[in-house]
């Protein structure tokens, strides 16, 4: 038996699937201040020695995953360059797709630090990965569920309990949550003054709790866009990770057509697709320092009513209410704005990747679909990757 063979027989077996609400990917969503309390608690000895390697030895940090972890190697990699404060010159920073690095695998050293992301540690290219980095001397960090199994060699960071959905929720947060701990202890380390962050980080469970207990907004949106078939998102800075998320599972859990974009991006070609079989979602951030990207998506959120297209957008729960009502007038009074808690930026790429969690859970009540089963309960899909030899 292959090592790979060994993990994949250990993995501990999923509970029985659900036919209604609350499914298993709701509980996940709101197991998360619970795993956040934990990770916090519990992590942060292995996130500050992890950190002092990094500071001291590291000429380059790569962040892996593929699917969902590959959006969190691409918020570790924003992170760390918003956040860690590496000196640039004498440290790169990349975040690649597992299967691109095992497939054109970067050259690696005992100066290479290697961060995987895998929900349950053994998605074959994660895999794999992680065994290239280890034979290559490099340090080698795996964020992934308590209950994984593990080889021997790697520093491991436990983030949430294993996903009992199909839809992973709670341990991409907690793994970007993670990633950005370890990115503000690496700044530590070089002596940067990061205390107003490390007070959000130290608070954040109480922020995701603030947005579970009122999801109204969220619900708002699901029922009201339920039918629409094009569901794009656009996102700038931190978010642009989120919107290739949300995109992702909101295809997994209810099979609906939707895209993730940087908004720039779509702008100069997605956007000619929209017209009244379109609702656009922007991700908005009130950082002043990213007003472009601000301005940039109100007047997108113009455009799109222009075609016949709906608007909505997430944005933060600023001080500064011209600027929610000026959101709000774009979005018009068929749409839905859905407001998170005013943060630093870094932690609005949680708190609004927490909210379109929650509206993918809703959308998939609305369109009658089971989020947790990676639509395996349909016999072709069922079938499709066994017959077609796929292994994820």
């Amino acid at each position: 038996m292959s090592e790979f063979q060994n993990l994949l027989s250990k993995q501990p077996v999923r509970l029985a699937n659900r036919n209604e609400h609350p499914y298993h990917m709701y509980d996940m969503i709101v197991s998360t201040p619970d795993s956040i309390d934990r990770f916090w608690k519990e992590e942060r000895d292995t996130l500050a020695k992890v950190a002092k390697t990094i500071a001291t030895t590291a000429t380059r940090v790569i962040f892996v995953g593929i699917g969902t972890s590959y959006h969190c190697a691409l918020n570790a990699k924003y992170f760390f360059e918003q956040v860690a404060q590496l000196d640039r010159s004498k440290v790169s920073i990349d975040a690649i797709d597992s299967f691109d690095f095992t497939q054109r695998t970067p050259y690696l050293d005992a100066t290479t630090a290697v961060i995987i992301f895998s929900h349950r540690g053994i998605k074959k290219f994660s895999f794999d990965s992680y065994m290239k980095s280890k034979q290559a001397g490099s340090l080698t960090v795996l964020f992934t569920s308590i209950e994984s199994p593990v080889v021997d060699g790697l520093t491991v960071v436990r983030t949430s309990h294993g996903e009992q959905s199909s839809a992973f929720t709670v341990s991409h947060t907690t793994s970007s949550f993670g990633a950005l701990c370890l990115a503000n202890e690496v700044a530590k380390v070089l002596g940067n003054n990061v205390s107003a962050l490390e007070s959000e980080l130290a608070a954040f469970s109480n922020t995701v709790k603030s947005i579970l207990s009122n999801q109204d907004s969220h619900k708002l949106w699901a029922s009201r866009f339920k039918n629409v078939p094009w569901l794009p998102f656009t996102g700038y800075s931190g978010n642009v990770s989120n919107a290739h998320e949300v995109a992702l599972k909101i295809k997994e859990a209810c099979w609906k057509l939707a895209e993730g974009s940087q908004v720039e991006q779509f702008i100069h070609g997605p956007f000619v697709a929209c017209g009244n079989n379109t609702v656009l979602t922007t991700l908005i951030s009130t950082d002043d320092k990213l007003d472009v990207g601000r301005q940039r998506s109100i007047c997108l959120l113009r455009a799109v009513k222009l075609v016949g297209g709906q608007a909505a957008a997430i944005i933060q729960d600023s001080e500064n209410q011209e600027s929610i009502k000026e959101v709000e007038t774009a979005v018009g009074q068929d749409g839905v704005v859905i407001k998170v808690p005013k943060s630093s930026e870094p932690i609005n790429v949680l708190t609004s990747l927490l909210s379109l969690q929650l509206i993918t859970y809703h959308i998939s009540l609305e369109v009658g679909t089971n989020p947790d089963v990676f639509r395996k309960d349909q016999p072709e899909h069922s079938s499709a990757f066994l017959n077609s030899g796929i292994v994820l």
